[in-house]
């Protein structure tokens, strides 16, 4: 089958959406998929990307990649994207168009005359805006977090108009969550299919899993968070929570890992209060790191927690999952899911709450017989594999021709 992918996120880009591309990408090529996927590109040309076992063009956009793309860039590469797919739509070039992440792109993408030609038109939704999109957080200023709530209702307002102008054939979503939130956005006319993420196999190979993820009594326990600085993943709790289980009495270390993209006040305001509640031997805050320091992270930790109130699913959390390490996080995308498969904890997301639940975790000893046995019914479940088999089926329903 020949499949049309289209993204505003790619590498270099760190990010859970380009991670989403290529694994999608990889996961379809793997299993026989002709698989040709369009990017924002660096310079005004098109640009043929060589580097990946499928098929990349980079649309001549002007993006600099050392940044997000702005709003000008975004619109620019929506409409570069449909005139490159009306341009081989003559030609029958592609059975299935698959917009993998861009509001923009869905937008501006007209799905007429693919529903003409009998080509079926995908979306991925990973949220649904205002959703992962705030700025402030419970401890900036009052004028910060009026002006925000105000913003918001603007990205509420644009979003659902970007989502019901376009419809397109199946709308794909990683959780059950964003699918009942997109329902009550499109309606109950709409397709939404919910296919979960996969775990990262190259962070899973190049970890080690020990025999339990407890920790001897009389070393600190090791507790990890990875995720981008943004105020919906919540990292401001992480100084209350270490403070109270210290004032317990409980010896740990607590390693934040993850890159500041537009939150840079976000993070300073997290540091300064690690510094306020005399927190820096037992918080560590380490920014962007190799994927061979973030293996050595996933190692090394005993629990992983995820205080965050708005996501589409968690890949960082099904990492920590898909290498037996118990979650402990809050109601929001996958994470009910990774929390019960990892013998973790689902709490709310308050610091009095995700603390009580740590201390009742090591108090109650509730660590899985064997890690890897938690590993493996992960990996089992969530994988990119899957994930790409339930994509060809959606497909093949939707194209019966392609079968």
């Amino acid at each position: 089958m020949r499949i049309l992918m289209i993204s505003e996120h790619f590498f270099p880009r760190i990010a859970g959406t380009s991670e989403y591309v290529h694994q999608t990408c990889l996961a379809l090529s793997r299993i026989g998929q002709d698989i040709h996927l369009l990017v924002p590109g660096e310079t005004d040309e098109l640009v043929e990307i060589n580097d990946y076992p499928y098929r990349v063009t980079a649309l001549g956009v002007g993006w600099n990649r050392k940044v997000d793309p702005d709003r000008s860039t975004r619109y620019q590469f929506a409409t570069a994207t449909l005139q490159f797919a009306h341009k081989h739509l003559n030609h029958d070039r592609f059975d299935v168009v698959h917009v993998l992440f861009g509001s923009f792109v869905s937008e501006v993408f007209k799905t007429e005359r693919f529903s003409n030609a009998r080509i079926p038109c995908l979306q991925t939704v990973h949220n649904v805006p205002p959703a992962e999109c705030r700025l402030s957080w419970t401890g900036d200023t009052l004028v910060n977090r009026f002006k925000d709530s105000l913003r918001l209702l603007l990205v509420t307002r644009k979003n659902r108009f970007r989502l019901r102008k376009t419809r397109f054939d199946c709308y794909i979503v990683p959780s059950n969550p964003v699918n009942q939130l997109l329902a009550s956005v499109l309606g109950i006319d709409a397709r939404i299919e919910t296919i979960s993420h996969g775990y990262n196999e190259s962070l899973a190979e190049h970890s080690e899993i020990p025999p339990s993820r407890a920790e001897n009594t009389d070393n600190p326990i090791k507790v990890l968070t990875v995720g981008g600085w943004m105020p919906h993943k919540r990292q401001h709790l992480i100084p209350e929570i270490a403070h109270q289980l210290k004032e317990s009495g409980i010896k740990f270390n607590w390693d934040i890992a993850g890159p500041n993209r537009k939150s840079a006040k976000y993070r300073d305001a997290v540091l300064a209060k690690i510094e306020a509640l005399d927190l820096k031997e037992n918080v560590n805050v380490l920014g962007p790191v190799s994927k061979s320091e973030l293996a050595q992270l996933y190692s090394n930790a005993n629990l992983y927690v995820q205080p965050s109130t708005e996501e589409g699913f968690c890949i960082t959390a099904l990492n920590a999952a898909s290498l037996g390490l118990p979650v402990i996080g809050c109601p929001t995308g996958a994470l009910p899911e990774l929390c019960k498969i990892s013998g973790g904890a689902l709490v709310p997301s308050s610091s009095h709450d995700i603390a009580d639940a740590i201390k009742h975790f090591l108090a109650a000893g509730l660590w899985n017989p064997t890690a890897l046995e938690s590993a493996i019914l992960t990996r089992e479940r969530y994988s990119w594999l899957n994930a790409a088999n339930q994509l060809i089926e959606v497909y093949r329903d939707l194209r019966p021709i392609t079968v």
